[in-house]
């Protein structure tokens, strides 16, 4: 089984004038960052329970969450898992979340 790393969606997510972006990557070493070397996952779902986005090819995404989203999480694909938690709680005061 792959361990899969995003919203860096390592998935690493910060949160920018309203918006919410990461990227989603293979994290083959386990450090919990993106490097270079590593696989990003393009079309990985991720979801605020509102509305419904995929990653794009450099495993990428960003939107705006829905203002009673409570989580952003990421639907895992098969043959994948997460490394820690597949959802993250929205927090305006946080500038980042990773899932590690």
């Amino acid at each position: 089984m792959k361990y899969l790393i995003t919203i860096g969606f390592l998935l690493t997510i910060a949160q920018t004038f309203g918006q919410v972006k990461g990227r989603i990557y293979i994290d083959e070493n386990q450090n919990n960052k993106f490097d270079n070397s590593e696989k990003s996952i393009e079309n990985a779902i991720i979801s605020d329970g509102y509305q419904v986005i995929r990653s794009n090819k450099a495993g990428e995404y960003t939107f705006s969450p829905n203002e009673n989203g409570r989580f952003i999480f990421l639907k895992v694909p098969s043959g994948f898992k997460t490394l820690g938690n597949h959802y993250l709680k929205i927090d305006e005061k946080q500038q980042a979340y990773d899932f590690p």
